[in-house]
């Protein structure tokens, strides 16, 4: 529920700070059409092209406004998932059996996955479900940097 409420407030309290200021601006030039306020002009009459163009610019004017809004959310948004993301890192990977061996850097490895199912929480949710995936030797190559040297190019996946 809190995680509604400060959504809610992110958004709307700029969103009502920026109508109320464009509906400042329409009444300041209906009053100024009317000749009930007369100053702000700088010796110059007010006229109907000016505040249509003041009118049509003033919600663009406070655009900024509106958007603080959306990206304060959605770095909340960002923060949250990382939270999760940390929390299934910090899980600690299962132990290797003891008959495993690690094949050598320069042999061929074909890889081949069928009806993977993964799951978090207990596998309440699911992030997978009948993954099936083959990929052959020498299909997909990892290019990682050298521990001693820095590397401008992170490490990914090229083929």
């Amino acid at each position: 529920m809190g995680v509604l409420r400060i959504a809610f407030l992110s958004s709307a309290v700029p969103e009502l700070f920026s109508s109320l200021a464009i509906a400042l601006v329409a009444v300041y030039l209906g009053l100024s059409f009317l000749g009930y306020l007369s100053f702000g002009h700088y010796d110059r009459p007010l006229t109907l092209e000016t505040g249509l163009f003041i009118l049509l610019l003033a919600p663009e004017y406070y655009q900024t406004l509106r958007q603080l809004g959306t990206h304060y959310h959605a770095r909340a948004e960002a923060l949250g998932a990382a939270g999760e993301i940390l929390a299934i890192l910090s899980v600690p990977s299962p132990p290797r059996p003891s008959g495993a061996s690690v094949p050598p850097a320069s042999a061929g490895m074909a890889l081949r996955f069928e009806d993977v199912h993964v799951g978090f929480e207990d596998n309440r949710r699911p992030a997978l479900a009948e993954l099936s995936l083959a990929v052959a030797a020498g299909q997909l190559r990892s290019e990682l940097p050298d521990p001693g040297r820095p590397s401008r190019r992170p490490a990914g996946v090229a083929g």
